[in-house]
C-alpha cells in the first residue's frame, strides 16, 4: 500500500517533470521534423541492443575472478596479519623444545628415583637397626 508521503512525492515528481517538459517546448525554437529522426538514429548507433551485446570470454572472466580473489585474500591476510606457515614452523620448533625439556626432566627423574631406591634401602636398614634404641633404654620385645 502506498503511503500518503509516497503519493505526495510521486505527485510532485510528475508535476515537476510536466512543468519542465512544457517549459522546454515553450522556449525551444521550432525544430524541423528531421531533427528528432536524426537524434533517434544517432541514439540507435551508440546503443548496442542486448541481443548483440558480447559477453566476456568465460576464460577471461575466470581469470579476472581468480585475480580478484587473490587480491582480496592478500588484502585480508595483510589486514588480519595471518602468516600461517610461519606460525606452524614456530609451533613445531616450540614443540621440539618442549619435548627435549621433557626428555631431560624424565631422565633426571628416573635417575633421582634410582638413586633414592638404592640409598633409601641402606638408609632404612640403618634406621631399622636403631629403632627402639633410645639412650640407655633396652630394646623391647613384643
Amino acid at each position: 500500500m502506498i503511503s500518503l508521503r509516497q503519493r505526495i512525492v510521486w505527485a510532485s515528481l510528475l508535476g515537476s517533470a510536466a512543468l519542465a517538459s512544457s517549459g522546454a517546448f515553450a522556449q525551444a525554437p521550432a525544430a524541423s521534423t528531421t531533427a528528432p529522426a536524426a537524434a533517434v538514429a544517432q541514439a540507435d548507433t551508440t546503443a548496442v541492443p542486448k541481443a548483440q551485446h558480447k559477453r566476456m570470454d568465460p576464460a577471461k572472466r575466470m581469470e579476472r575472478m581468480q585475480e580478484h580473489r587473490a587480491k582480496r585474500l592478500a588484502a585480508l591476510k595483510d589486514k588480519l596479519k595471518l602468516t600461517t606457515p610461519q606460525r606452524l614452523e614456530r609451533m613445531q620448533t616450540r614443540q621440539a623444545e618442549r619435548s627435549a625439556m621433557f626428555a631431560k626432566r624424565a631422565e633426571a627423574t628416573k635417575t633421582f628415583y634410582a638413586e633414592t631406591v638404592h640409598f633409601g634401602a641402606h638408609g632404612q636398614r640403618f634406621h631399622r637397626g636403631h629403632e627402639g634404641h633410645e639412650r640407655g633404654a633396652a630394646p623391647t620385645k613384643s
